[in-house]
């Protein structure tokens, strides 16, 4: 499942990107110019995903004993600098815009482009986190091809600075979503702890095994994946290998649900529910 939705992620992704750059560079559209930029930055956030991905989903070894899950970051980190770039290099070249004609075959381009983006959009957005922060970029494409449709059938019928509106747009766009982006990484990568409901869940599981749930130290790893460690209390009276089976149960439970824990086993009467 998840190879074939990847293979048509690329597909279209290229297929989109090419036709816009071809509109833009044969039909002198700005808007659609910097639409067709900002899919240069979207295949080479596509690729760093990919590979980061397929790192990220490696199970523990001896130099990542907790798994590799955070290298798929590395893919956020490689698209906000690649659209960065872009809006650097778009943000100059609007500055010293003159005067321009718009072709008329600007706005099919754009909309053959948004079709291709589309079905991007939607199977990057049913896979990991890493894919997930690819589809927000890439459904800045579909905004951006709407503009462009609009902005240069206008700027070729009535005025180029209509077109050139169109691009200005684009690019406010492009740089809220880096922002947004941005934020988004920094929670990740500041050990965050995660929200209420999944210390619920803890809560549930530790004491459908029959202990009483104490400390709880969780980070977010990725979207829906965490990690910490747990203490719970259990009866002074449980024997080791049956404290131990309780430890093993809930760590299992926990894992199945994308919380991986180390539980610390202690025994106090005055904590524990019978």
């Amino acid at each position: 499942m998840r190879d074939w939705r990847i293979v048509c992620i690329v597909a279209s992704s290229a297929a989109g990107a090419a036709v816009k750059l071809v509109g833009g560079l044969l039909y002198c559209s700005k808007a659609l110019l910097v639409d067709a930029l900002t899919c240069v930055a979207n295949l080479v956030s596509l690729t760093a995903t990919l590979y980061y991905y397929s790192r990220s989903v490696k199970p523990p070894d001896s130099d990542h004993p907790f798994g590799h899950h955070r290298l798929g970051l590395v893919g956020v980190i490689v698209t906000l600098i690649a659209y960065s770039f872009v809006a650097g290099l778009v943000v100059r070249d609007l500055i010293g815009t003159t005067a321009y004609k718009v072709g008329i075959e600007a706005p099919v381009f754009a909309g053959i482009g948004f079709a291709l983006y589309a079905l991007a959009v939607i199977l990057s957005r049913s896979m990991g986190t890493s894919f997930r922060v690819y589809g927000v970029f890439t459904a800045s494409e579909l905004i951006e091809s709407s503009v462009v449709i609009v902005a240069s059938l206008l700027g070729s019928l009535y005025s180029y600075l209509i077109d050139l509106g169109g691009a200005l747009i684009l690019t406010a766009y492009l740089v809220v979503g880096l922002c947004s982006t941005l934020r988004e990484l920094a929670v990740l990568i500041s050990d965050t702890s995660p929200h209420p409901r999944v210390l619920e869940e803890v809560r549930r599981v530790v004491e459908s095994q029959g202990a009483r749930l104490g400390m709880v130290r969780l980070r977010i790893i990725e979207r829906n994946r965490f990690q910490g460690d747990i203490t719970i209390f259990i009866d002074p009276s449980t024997s080791v290998e049956q404290a131990t089976r309780i430890a093993s149960n809930i760590e299992e439970e926990l894992r199945r649900r994308g919380i991986d824990v180390i539980v610390r086993v202690k025994a106090a009467r005055e904590n524990f529910v019978e």
